[in-house]
């Protein structure tokens, strides 16, 4: 049986009147993009549940369920709207069981008291996971009444994401001053001046399309405005066949930069697999089956950021040496034996061991050039053959030392084609100890075969 992941949670937060709502029919315009999208006789779209105290100006025209708990209204686009007409716990868990939700979004009434929200949700509710708490914050009352009374700071206080809303009602200047108020009581989240909350829900959702409860989502409205003086937001993605150590990876999660706002997907350790969501300072880790990490990370300046952070990624990998050769084998030539779990894991190994015969220390070998390499056979050991061939010829015709990253194999009209990621650098011979010069890979003996242990194959060099 699949393995099925606790429901993600989102909390909005805020006064009456500073635009929860408003944001509520953007996350509910992003369900109907993708919605809309979706092709013909594809799987069920992505489903959100909107649990709400009342439907306030939601304005909605469908049949009314009635549960014990809440009351279930169905809307375009994959989501329903929920009112609580008993206790928030019971509330969540009737969700569930009814509509199995993919995500649930909760938006407080203006009076709620955030810390306890919060710690219902991680003490009381298993079933669910915490994904983000946003609060939203009104420029112009900020402006017109700077008092900050308890409910406010603890909603300021517990918030992940705080969008400094209606910022065309005050000046910059004013926006600054907002901030800086908002800063008092809470130093890690991360502040977006927003005007009608328009923000890109792949802020508050985060983005990766392996799994449903993670999803890719467009930007809420063509008419979403974002301040000048707060850029757009960008986003990479990483990964690896390759487990990680989870002390380092904790390390690296510890001391991400500001800049970065969110950071989700799967991550492989060596004692088994996670769902991780990491927003503005806060992670959290859930045992899931995973076959290999896939990481998104969202934020600003992330052409500054990004090689920093994929090579202190890269530093997380656990070293291990997938990899033989076998002396007895060839006296002229070199040859090894190479293998993996999954047959990816086996081509990359099979890359290493051919880039060691070459280069002493693979760890010299730095991460400054990227190549793609793309390439398909009708064969799977000849698609493994090409490869090496493509990683000794960048050698010879750039003088450029790589390193398989990834690789992603598929299957397709009789052929298999290989897409992988590459980077090195230029030989440097004050750098790199060389050790011989591979000509090419050669055809005798061998050989690609899966075994109960995974996948193997044997490989001759000509040096």
């Amino acid at each position: 049986m699949a393995e099925i992941p606790k429901t993600p949670i989102m909390l909005i937060t805020g006064s009456l009147g500073s635009g929860k709502t408003t944001l509520l029919r953007r996350i509910m315009d992003s369900a109907s993009y993708r919605q809309a999208d979706k092709p013909a006789g594809g799987s069920t779209a992505f489903r959100i549940a909107v649990l709400m105290n009342e439907f306030g100006e939601l304005a909605v025209d469908s049949k009314v369920i009635s549960g014990k708990n809440i009351d279930i209204i169905e809307l375009l686009g994959g989501c329903v709207c929920c009112s609580m007409t008993g206790e928030f716990e019971a509330a969540v868990r009737e969700i569930i069981e009814t509509i199995g939700p993919d995500f649930i979004v909760v938006e407080a009434t203006g009076v709620a008291e955030s810390d306890s929200l919060v710690f219902e949700v991680e003490d009381n509710l298993p079933q669910v996971r915490l994904d983000s708490v946003v609060c939203i914050v009104d420029a112009y009352l900020g402006i017109k009444y700077p008092h900050v009374g308890y409910t406010s700071r603890t909603q300021i206080a517990s918030a992940d994401i705080i969008l400094i809303n209606k910022t065309d009602l005050v000046g910059p200047a004013e926006a600054q001053t907002v901030e800086v108020q908002v800063r008092k009581y809470n130093e890690r989240a991360v502040l977006l001046r927003t005007v009608n909350c328009g923000v890109d829900t792949n802020l508050l959702f985060g983005q990766t399309s392996r799994h449903s409860a993670f999803p890719s989502l467009p930007p809420a409205s063509r008419s979403v405005e974002i301040l000048a003086a707060v850029p757009p937001p960008h986003s990479f993605t990483w990964t690896t066949e390759k487990t990680l150590d989870s002390a380092k990876f904790d390390g690296l999660v510890r001391e991400l930069p500001e800049d970065l706002i969110r950071a989700k997907g799967f991550v492989r350790f060596e004692d088994g697999g996670c769902l991780f969501n990491y927003v503005a300072g806060r992670a959290d880790f859930e045992e899931f089956n995973v076959e290999r990490t896939e990481l998104v990370f969202i934020g600003h300046n992330l052409d500054r950021l990004r090689p920093e952070i994929e090579n202190r990624l890269h530093d997380c990998e656990v070293r291990y040496m997938p990899f033989e050769f076998l002396d007895e084998i060839a006296t002229a030539d070199v040859a090894f034996q190479a293998w993996g779990q999954t047959i990816e894991e086996m081509f990359i190994s099979a890359a290493e061991a051919t880039m060691n015969v070459m280069v002493a220390d693979l760890e010299k070998i730095e991460r400054r050039e990227t190549r793609e390499i793309e390439i398909g056979s009708d064969a799977i050991d000849m698609l493994l053959f090409n490869l090496l061939q493509e990683i000794i010829f960048f050698k010879d015709a750039e003088q450029l030392l790589l390193r398989v990253e990834n690789a992603n194999i598929g299957y397709e009209n009789g052929l298999y084609f290989l897409k992988t990621i590459c980077r090195g650098e230029q030989i440097d011979s004050g750098r790199h100890q060389l050790i011989v010069d591979v000509k090419a890979v050669t055809l005798h003996r061998f050989k690609v075969e899966q075994t109960p242990r995974g996948w193997e194959t044997f490989v001759i060099l000509d040096i």
